[in-house]
């Protein structure tokens, strides 16, 4: 039986190994429509240097088993890397791993000539930080009915391209944004989104006031009221020195008293009238985006991983959906749902 197994997989690698090549085939070099919904169609890549705004997937031409080309998926570039882009070439229009790709030939930090997907490499796209207050609604248009239920964080890079003509939003790209219940939306060039464009920023200043932020959070605590007065010396004008302040008080990176959570998944009963639904798990904060009635029935998703003593009593914050409606009710006035 063991001998008879072991000539039925020897005749069967041919036909895997013939697989694998017509999976390289598809590829390959043909065109694919991209459709009007894309947002920028460069017909020429201009040479000179470009900052990925969002990490990048990079490629090699490649020949398979069977003569034809292709292009070989190497890795991605990160974000806030240079590259070189040499210019005059028209982009190529592939597909890998079933999503469409615009690449172009770029020569890389390490001298490496590749061909990069330029998605966000495109003309006219700049760098932008989100300095929203807490977070920035997407429109999928320009009218004020456009509104998505999508939200994007303070401090989100993202890359924006110039404004509209008569409109106060600018139009962006951004990868894998978190959304308040968890999950990730991945926002591309194949549908166009807006965010209002006194909520970005491209000033240099904000960017390194990020970083310098995320730093020193890494840092003994010790530490950080040192840095944090260097770091405002050195970028004294930028939005986020009030985040680097609120940081050394203990309110959180963004200002907004940020509380660490966890997930959770149980059902619970609302247990009095008009109790306020809140966009974080802080009473602190003019915060509240409705209200929900006695005997609703929520489902908890998530939950802080500490315990808050308000007007006395002591509880957990619940990130709850139900009513129509999703966000943080402090935990006093919910009953946990008995199965």
């Amino acid at each position: 039986m063991k001998k008879i197994l072991f000539f039925m997989i020897i005749a069967l690698l041919p036909l895997a190994l013939f697989t694998a090549c017509e999976k390289e085939d598809d590829y390959g070099l043909d065109s694919y429509d991209f459709g009007d919904g894309q947002a920028m169609q460069p017909t020429t890549i201009p040479a000179g240097n470009a900052e990925v705004t969002v990490a990048s997937r990079y490629f090699e031409e490649a020949v398979n088993n069977e003569g034809k080309n292709y292009y070989k998926h190497l890795g991605y570039v990160p974000v806030g890397e240079s590259v070189r882009l040499k210019g005059g070439a028209t982009p190529t229009d592939i597909k890998y791993d079933g999503s469409n790709y615009r690449i172009a030939p770029a020569q890389l930090a390490d001298g490496r000539n590749v061909f990069i997907s330029i998605w966000y490499l495109m003309p006219g796209q700049r760098k932008a930080v989100v300095t929203a207050p807490k977070t920035a609604v997407i429109y999928d248009g320009l009218k004020p009915a456009d509104i998505t239920s999508y939200t994007i964080p303070r401090g989100t890079i993202i890359a924006v391209v110039n404004s509209e003509p008569g409109s106060d939003r600018q139009q962006f790209v951004a990868y894998q944004v978190a959304q308040p219940i968890g999950k990730k939306v991945s926002f591309g060039l194949w549908e166009k989104y807006y965010i209002e464009s006194s909520y970005v920023s491209t000033n240099q200043n904000d960017f390194d006031m990020m970083e310098t932020i995320e730093k020193i959070k890494k840092l003994d605590k010790g530490l950080w009221a040192t840095a944090i007065e260097n770091a405002i010396k050195s970028y004294g004008d930028s939005v986020f020195v009030s985040d680097a302040q609120a940081l050394l008080s203990g309110e959180g990176v963004d200002g907004s008293g940020s509380r660490p959570t966890e997930d959770a998944s149980f059902s619970g009963i609302i247990t009095e009238a008009d109790v306020n639904v809140r966009d974080e798990p802080n009473e602190k904060l003019e915060n509240v985006i409705g209200k929900l009635d006695k005997g609703q029935v929520v489902q908890i998703r998530s939950q802080t991983t500490d315990t808050y003593t308000i007007s006395g009593q002591k509880s957990r914050w619940y990130y709850v959906e139900g009513g129509g409606i999703a966000g943080w009710i402090f935990g006093y006035f919910i009953e946990k749902e008995e199965k």
